[in-house]
């Protein structure tokens, strides 16, 4: 299995399988029933002790809420993300279920495309050609509507307010469309018949009457071409179902349309939509397109196809690169087409899984030999001359993806106060057991059997379990209310407020879910730890004697005993075998540590057999076990993978916690049986002080006595310290990466971009003969284009040519940005960056590619499943570049270039492929007409008032101006938002350690209520009684919040040194005041939790503790 899906089928499992969980909760009920009628003195037992101590109850279900809340909360963000992208999808389709395009070049839909916002215009379908699909679509018995349409990106003016838009775009569509498509509707919810508009009227949507200040009556100045055009708005109609719902879109009748963009008996698309109503409709899509796809696909052409993708050659490949797939509807579809593949004859589902884009631009990225590569690309560019594009279902598959990976987002994240969380359930149970160990002694000295205690035990926890999952379950629905508004403003900072509303939903399927789920897993914790505390001797229970008393242990515990280190270390060298034939670093890594961890416990019980005592026997093993797992994961990265012999191999974002898990439990063993060291340091360091050593002695007695006890509630704290620390840390670099941001964008400080059917030219020259803007407040004005265009390096393995953009800069871009950027690689003969500059600015054969484009020695999940272009032959790893050469191919005439890459930037805001505008011109044999410029203004200039002079100026260009300052802090405060709130739902887990600290205190005080009656016996203060409380449980919540915090620290390190290596210029730079702000938080709040019980045990009489039983 890929290693990076390990996290997501754990996920998936969870959230895909309730039935699963639901049949194995159904099983527990069953027995619970079957057991209660029978055992009622048990059920009593259990009960007594909840009405008993009513105080203690609650505590104890307050603990184990936490797994259910951060499920629930999590789930609850997944649904609302889900419904809020599918609602703010399917709102601007509306009722348009399948689009159908001319691909460019006649490409059989390798180009995916969809309406408006493109840079280019696209291509069109003849009025006959129209015909002819209306008649053969008519046989498709699930489609209820059929029309065409003509769309065309534009820029408006309102006559009346002033008022521009550089970005909208005309919609004409079909007759069809009213009695066909439920029509359009004006803001009031009227009905508004495309029929009713005469010449030269419009409906505009409603954010377009908006943007433009627009109303009933207004003329607007529509620029979609060389001349503008006169419209008046006729009524203002919703933004549902115009496919722009954050642009002005102006709707009219298709042939006025063609009439007045000049393009007659021409069209863009055919819209068709599916019987049902609008979300329901995508039930029926895959059946549609499949079917339109057959119709469309030429058969001589599929039959070539089909027989090279049948050879084993090809077979293999398709099987290789499918386990990288992330995406879920291209995995779905890359499976399936292997499965009608493998079988014989050609079905429509074949067909149909041939003629989609997204599966035939997958194919082309395998690592397959050019000739056969170049064979399947003919085939595929001839496979049909239309594109068929199920909009609406891949919008609502998108929105169901998105959805669940929030919530797998969130559900990680929270692994490790999930795992605190079980934690909790056993120590509570643990100490329950203690605190009753002579009253279930006695129970068994009368009769009752084990089965009768772990029965009694699972009764108690049973119920505990029902009203805490019930607790958990409000409070998660109420977390997930509240990060909702915080995901809602992150968004917003995004710039997708407007488009994109947020919807808390929450369904009753996912809390049913939320809550079984945390049932059965407590009630499993329950079950282990009541057949835990079971295990006991009724002498010694009676008498209260400590475990290592209590005589010898049974023939199965030794075995286990002896069989568990053997057993651990063959599953470690197991996973290390699997590990290295995946080449997957993460299942080594996890094999190494179980090996280490069996090594160890079979080293302890081939100790076992000396004469060592048992205590110096678990020190040296526990403490060799924690020292390797902490070299191990305490090592740079790379020198691991060095180690490990696993350099290259794949990596994953699983390996963060299984690395922090081993960190965690290597210290804390280390720790806790080396304790007595540590605290008998303390003891001689303070004992000269004659108040204190009391107190100190007593304070550290009892978590020396408890090991186990203490080692659970340092492990609680320590997790989920460790899991904030790094993220707050790590989360740092991303405000080191936006302070950057001459290096990002060159120094410029505004980008301005027109339309490409414009005949907008030169920028400088335009400023020349206009006076809204003073020329001498912009420092320097340079140009760009675009150029799609192919790409594949010379005489490397893969010669797939890959799609990409060019961009094309002129020399006043070279000026400016040579003094920020900075070349990461100079090919051979370029001395310095000075070098490379000049060549860029003077020659046409030469270009320079960013960081991205080049690979690692590490290679990442993403970078397997990745299909964009990679130089091959050096990685970023390597001290220097070779000379490498590229082929450049225009994808439209066909023309091609071989170039030479000069350098590799560190980082670039405009795009990976660069070279100067002479290029693009060679490419396309035409001059390059810059579409987008980019101006850096002297110092002290006015940015908003030039920015709003430039678009004024030039709106009749469709001129749109933007700050980088504005959309680079847009981009920070929406990332800052949404890491910030990652980082407040894991800081969840902390409620558990604080919990932990109440429930161990409060248990100590009913535990320990005759030694502290001893001790005020003997004269110790209520004051010293309640310090020493405090200090023990000071002693485990400053521990656990050190080891956290150390090495969530040392982690950050790690990872942003790992990281420096792909980004120059990042530094560790942790937020010292805020680590201190999270520690003495949380340090507090567990102080807290600890006074009242602490006060409580110091108000005991000595009479009244000694009497006690």
């Amino acid at each position: 299995m890929n290693s990076s899906q390990i996290v997501p089928l754990i996920i998936g499992i969870l959230i895909g399988l309730p039935i699963l969980v639901l049949l194995v909760s159904g099983i527990g009920l069953f027995l619970l029933s079957v057991f209660v009628p029978r055992h009622r003195m048990m059920l009593k037992l259990g009960l007594r002790n909840i009405a008993r101590r009513r105080t203690q109850s609650l505590l104890i279900i307050t603990g184990l809420t936490l797994s259910t809340t951060i499920i629930t909360s999590a789930l609850g963000i997944g649904d609302t993300m889900t419904a809020s992208i599918r609602n703010s999808a399917t709102s601007s389709i509306g009722t348009i279920d399948q689009m159908v395009s001319a691909a460019p070049g006649g490409g059989g839909g390798l180009g995916a495309f969809g309406f408006g916002g493109a840079t280019q215009a696209a291509p069109t379908i003849s009025a006959e050609r129209y015909a002819r699909l209306r008649e053969q679509f008519k046989d498709v018995t699930l489609i209820d509507g059929i029309t065409a349409a003509l769309s065309q990106d534009a820029a408006f003016v309102n006559t009346r307010s002033g008022q521009g838009e550089p970005s909208g775009a005309l919609f004409a569509l079909g007759a069809e469309f009213d009695p066909q498509f439920a029509g359009l509707k004006t803001s009031a919810g009227a009905a508004a018949p495309i029929a009713d508009l005469g010449p030269g009227e419009i409906y505009l949507n409603a954010k377009g009457a908006e943007m433009l200040l627009a109303q009933v009556g207004d003329t607007l100045q529509v620029y979609a071409g060389p001349q503008p055009l006169d419209l008046t708005v006729r009524a203002i109609i919703s933004n549902d179902g115009l496919l722009r719902p954050d642009a002005p879109v102006a709707v009219l009748p298709l042939a006025e349309g063609q009439r007045l963009l000049g393009q007659p008996d021409t069209i863009t698309s055919v819209l068709i939509s599916n019987q049902g109503a609008t979300l329901d409709s995508t039930t029926n899509s895959a059946a549609v397109t499949e079917k339109l796809r057959v119709m469309l696909i030429d058969e001589s052409t599929l039959a070539e196809l089909l027989t090279v993708l049948r050879t084993p050659e090809v077979s293999a490949a398709i099987a290789s690169a499918a386990k990288t797939i992330e995406f879920d509807g291209l995995k779905t579809s890359v499976q399936n087409l292997q499965t009608e593949l493998a079988a014989t004859g050609t079905s429509d589902a074949l067909r149909s899984l041939a003629a989609d884009a997204t599966v035939g631009a997958w194919l082309l990225g395998l690592d397959l030999p050019m000739p056969t590569t170049l064979s399947m690309a003919t085939s595929l560019s001839n496979l049909s001359e239309l594109y068929v594009n199920p909009l609406k279902a891949d919008a609502v598959a998108q929105a169901e993806q998105g959805g669940q990976q929030f919530s797998q987002i969130f559900l990680v994240f929270s692994t490790f106060s999930i795992l605190a969380g079980v934690l909790l359930v056993f120590l509570i149970f643990v100490m329950l057991a203690a605190e009753r160990k002579s009253e279930m002694g006695m129970a068994r000295a009368v009769g009752m059997k084990r089965r009768h205690l772990i029965q009694m035990f699972v009764t108690e926890g049973a119920i505990y379990d029902l009203l805490a999952a019930l607790l958990g379950l409000g409070l998660g629905v109420a977390i997930s209310y509240l990060m909702i508004g915080v995901i809602a403003g992150a968004f917003s900072s995004f710039g997708a407020g407007d488009s994109f509303k947020m919807v808390f939903t929450i369904r009753p399927q996912s809390l049913v879910l939320a809550y079984v789920v945390g049932v059965v897993l407590t009630f499993l914790v329950v079950t282990f730890s009541s057949w835990r505390v079971s295990r006991l001797n009724i002498v010694a229970a009676i008498r209260d004697l400590p475990e290592d008393l209590q005589g010898k242990i049974g023939i199965w515990r030794r075995i286990w005993r002896w069989s568990r280190g053997p057993l651990l270390l063959a599953l470690g060298v197991a996973l290390m075998g699997s590990g290295y034939a995946s080449e997957s670093q993460v299942v080594v890594g996890i094999g190494v540590s179980l090996g280490i961890i069996g090594a160890g416990l079979t080293l302890g019980t081939l100790l076992s057999i000396t004469p060592l005592r048992a205590a110096l026997r678990d020190r040296i093993v526990y403490t060799l076990i924690g020292v390797a797992l902490l070299v191990l994961w305490l090592l740079p990265f790379a020198t691991r993978n060095t180690w490990l012999g696993i350099q290259g191999y794949e990596q994953s974002e699983f390996v963060f916690f299984w690395a922090g898990l081993m960190m965690i439990s290597g210290a804390i063993w280390v720790i806790v049986y080396n304790a007595d060291l540590l605290l008998g340091g303390l003891n001689r360091l303070f004992g000269r002080f004659g108040n204190v050593a009391p107190i100190l002695k007593t304070a550290t007695a009892y978590p020396l006595a408890a090991r186990f006890r203490t080692g659970m509630a340092l492990a609680m704290f320590a997790l989920v310290m460790f899991t904030i620390i790094a993220m707050v840390v790590i989360v740092q670099v991303n405000d080191q990466f936006f302070a950057r941001r001459d290096e990002l964008t060159g120094g410029f400080d505004l980008q301005a971009s027109v339309l490409q059917t414009s005949t907008f030219g030169d920028l400088k020259a335009a400023l020349a003969n206009q006076t809204a803007v003073d020329p001498a407040d912009l420092a320097s004005v340079a140009s760009l284009a675009y150029q799609p265009m192919e790409i594949r390096q010379v005489n490397a393995k893969n010669q797939v040519w890959q799609p990409d953009t060019l961009l094309g800069f002129d020399p006043a871009f070279v000026d400016q940005a040579r003094q920020h950027y900075a070349l990461t690689f100079r090919a051979p003969g370029y001395a310095d960056d000075a070098a490379v500059w000049q060549a860029l600015r003077e020659r046409d054969d030469v270009i320079v590619v960013t960081r991205s484009q080049v690979g690692r020695t590490q290679a990442s999940a993403a970078e397997g499943g990745n299909r964009r272009f990679v130089l091959q032959g050096f990685t970023l790893e390597d001290a220097s570049m070779p000379a490498i050469q590229v082929e450049l191919r225009d994808p439209a005439s066909g023309t091609s270039r071989t170039l030479q890459v000069i350098g590799v930037l560190e980082d670039s805001w405009y795009g990976g492929v660069q070279g100067n505008l002479s290029l693009i011109g060679a490419l396309s044999g035409a001059p390059a007409t810059p579409s987008t410029f980019v101006i850096k203004l002297r110092a002290g200039a006015n940015e908003p008032a030039i920015a709003a002079a430039l678009e004024k100026t030039f709106l009749t260009s469709g001129m749109n101006v933007v700050s980088f300052d504005e959309q680079i802090d847009a981009i920070q405060a929406g990332s800052s938002a949404l890491n910030n709130l990652l980082i407040g739902f894991v800081a969840l887990g902390l409620v558990v350690g604080i919990a932990a600290l109440g429930v161990i205190t409060s248990r100590s005080v009913v535990e320990r209520r005759q030694q502290i009656g001893m001790l005020r016996a003997i004269g110790y203060k209520q004051r010293m009684v309640w310090m020493s409380f405090v200090l023990e449980s000071s002693f485990i919540s400053l521990l656990g919040i050190l080891i956290g915090t150390v090495f969530g620290l040392v982690l950050a390190w790690l990872f942003i040194n790992d990281f420096a290596k792909d980004q120059p210029g990042f530094s560790f730079q942790p937020p010292w005041l805020t680590i201190l702000a999270i520690v003495t938080v949380a340090y507090l709040c567990s102080l807290v939790t600890t006074i009242l019980p602490a006060r409580k045990a110091s108000k005991i009489y000595p009479a009244e503790a000694l009497r006690y039983e």
